[in-house]
């Protein structure tokens, strides 16, 4: 009788069920693995995109611009209502120009509400309408996070604009003080041109502010460092992650 060979080939099949079974062995990644390995994919997206234009026409723009005025409102909101409360601790003694102005300020505070409002369903929509599900998804993993915005990229943002991050006031890390019902959501944020600390810092007076804040926030249809900075510490961005 012949000898018999011993040594089989496995089928192809059988080779496929052996790596398969192979890779269920394997330990699974911990959630914070996960989530930081998805962060640096979204992360590396923006910073290798040719254009952000993709990014624009996403709605990541408005988005931001929205960001930014809400954090205004909120500001000057905590302007207006620690004016109205220094007049208010003098009632008795307040002249009719006093009480003139306490009632402008009360008018602003009314003003300031409604268009917090306004600007937060305009936000949530323009949430909802982002097609792109790696923006969608970057997005609602970064605002898990309460102190999401206190990332060295938007920390450095501040500074270099005059902002509280700049100086050892620490403003942007604690609660704006305001009455506003703002689900604690932009009440605590970088500053904008109404920060109350910020005016006083740099001598402005703030009694006839306007909202320009948003419109010097710069973004660009070409590649430069600035437009980048701000759709990674906005929306691809986790705190953390340098």
């Amino acid at each position: 009788m012949g000898s018999h060979n011993t040594s089989m080939k496995l089928p192809s099949s059988a080779k496929s069920d052996n790596n398969r079974a192979t890779k269920f062995q394997q330990t699974p990644p911990t959630y914070e693995a996960s989530t930081q390995n998805v962060m640096e994919k979204y992360k590396k997206q923006v910073q290798h995109a040719k254009t952000p234009e993709n990014l624009i026409q996403a709605g990541l723009v408005r988005r931001t611009y929205l960001d930014i005025t809400l954090r205004w409102i909120v500001q000057r909101r905590a302007w207006c209502e620690q004016k109205a409360k220094a007049l208010q601790i003098r009632q008795r003694d307040m002249s009719s120009q006093d009480l003139s102005r306490l009632e402008a300020y009360e008018e602003q505070i009314k003003s300031l509400s409604s268009r917090y409002w306004v600007a937060h369903r305009k936000q949530w929509i323009e949430s909802d309408k982002l097609w792109s599900p790696s923006a969608k998804r970057a997005l609602t993993r970064q605002r898990k996070h309460k102190d999401w915005y206190l990332s060295g990229v938007l920390r450095e943002d501040c500074a270099n604009r005059g902002g509280c991050c700049g100086r050892s006031c620490g403003c942007c890390e604690r609660t704006r003080m305001t009455k506003v019902n703002t689900d604690r959501v932009h009440d605590r944020g970088h500053c904008t041109t109404a920060c109350s600390c910020c005016l006083e810092a740099h001598g402005i007076d703030g009694e006839h502010l306007d909202m320009k804040g948003v419109d010097e926030v710069h973004f660009s249809r070409d590649r430069d460092p600035h437009t980048m900075r701000l759709f990674r510490g906005y929306i691809f961005y986790l705190n953390g992650m340098e």
